[in-house]
């Protein structure tokens, strides 16, 4: 679980700050009142934190001194001080704290806020910076790493390129405009033939005041563009406001894509991957689509009531996603029922798939406010009717009826069975 520690000698903010904090973003807080305290806490802690919330002036360290200590702890620092003074600021930012916040109510610090749950996010965050300049490397580097992001590093263009093409997860590239064998106009063009913009986001740079080139950037492609030289607060910022509108795009994809109720992808969706993924694999005779429901489903909304049901359509979904979805795609259809496309090297590594996922289901237990429920389902598995993700589909779903009609709790499938094995 990630902390924060808070060092303010001012007990009514240090818990107005804690309390808002756990309150917002359910991270716990430690306390200290002072330098001597905070360093008891940072040796207890092992320097273990998301970040360090300090105030400047502190009974025993009345000049800042206990923020060069917290620096030391190699986790972001964040100033939280109730007076701004522009050098006093530039100071210590070029210490390298990462952030200079001014004490205020707290429904006018959402600025705040919004720094630490890009902090939760960064570990996760891989940016590649391109620039034929050690020094400008080295600079965003260390402005990245001081907030959690993970960086790799390019010379120019083409190496950068490669790095995005070798599968690194990169989430955002800054690049520079004039680079060796490929310049930032190249790098921005190549990465935009294999990714769009809410894919891999780019920042470009330059000190060339050419009116072209900012214009030029940005309908090849880029995100987002910063002439040099800029400040480490402007290029954070911006690399921050780029980070965030990816994470909404994400969301808002989520939302067109997603079952809202089981985190599986929709109807719509399902149709669309599962199109391509059988034009993939065009020919392949172990190619199955599956549709699952679950039998006596109107029985436990009625017993347990509806919000029981939605605990066993989640659970449902949480088991299909674990074990079918290494093997091609899956679904929540509507209501009750599910489907699945998947692929494996023969049938009967398909039919044994469903067959331990409903083995699987029937001896699970869903508990509701002390009430245990059991459930089990019946599948439809076909992989004959290779026409179309509809056909598919269809003739699963005449399947799944047949398993209901011989008793439900079973598949039922056009699939060759594995042969049973020989008895000693």
């Amino acid at each position: 679980m990630d902390r924060i520690l808070i060092v303010e000698d001012s007990k009514m903010v240090a818990l107005g700050l804690s309390r808002w904090i756990q309150r917002e973003l359910g991270l716990f807080c430690d306390v200290a009142a002072s330098f001597a305290e905070a360093q008891v806490i940072a040796k207890k802690r092992k320097g273990d934190f998301l970040a360090v919330l300090i105030d400047l002036v502190l009974p025993d360290a009345p000049h800042g001194e206990a923020v060069e200590y917290c620096l030391g702890l190699n986790v972001p620092v964040l100033v939280v001080t109730g007076s701004y003074e522009d050098e006093t600021r530039r100071r210590f930012m070029a210490k390298g704290v990462a952030d200079y916040v001014v004490k205020r109510r707290l429904e006018e610090m959402g600025h705040l806020l919004r720094i630490l749950k890009r902090l939760q996010k960064n570990r996760e965050v891989t940016v590649l910076v391109a620039d034929d300049s050690r020094q400008a490397r080295t600079f965003y580097r260390r402005i990245l790493t001081t907030h959690r992001i993970n960086v790799l590093e390019a010379e120019n263009g083409r190496q950068a390129l490669d790095i995005i093409q070798s599968g690194q997860d990169v989430r955002l590239v800054v690049t520079d405009y004039h680079m060796p064998e490929l310049d930032g106009f190249g790098l921005v063009a190549g990465i935009r033939k294999e990714y769009p913009e809410d894919a891999i986001a780019v920042i470009a740079l330059s000190s060339d005041d050419a009116p072209e080139v900012a214009p030029r950037f940005l309908k090849l492609g880029a995100n987002d563009f910063l002439a040099k030289p800029c400040s480490a607060e402007e290029f954070l910022w911006r690399v921050t406001m780029n980070l965030d509108l990816l994470e909404l795009m994400d969301t808002m994809r989520d939302r067109a894509t997603r079952d809202p109720l089981t985190g599986l992808f929709n109807r719509r969706h399902f149709f669309e991957s599962g199109s391509r993924l059988l034009e993939e694999h065009k020919g392949s005779p172990h190619v199955a689509a599956a549709m699952l429901d679950i039998d006596h489903f109107k029985g436990v909304n009625d017993t347990y009531g509806h919000h029981a049901g939605d605990l066993v359509i989640r659970d449902l979904a949480t088991t299909m996603d674990r074990m079918l979805s290494p093997y091609g795609i899956i679904a929540r259809f509507g209501g009750e029922e599910f489907c699945a496309l998947l692929t494996q090297e023969t049938d009967s590594g398909l039919l044994r798939t469903f067959e331990e996922l409903r083995e699987k289901l029937a001896n699970r237990t869903v508990t509701v406010e002390g009430m245990r429920i059991n459930y089990t389902v019946s599948i439809g598995v076909t992989a004959t009717a290779q026409g179309s993700i509809e056909d598919m589909l269809n003739t699963a779903d005449s399947l799944l009826y047949a398993a209901k009609a011989n008793g439900r709790n079973r598949v039922e499938a056009d699939l060759a069975r594995p042969e049973a094995p020989e008895a000693p």
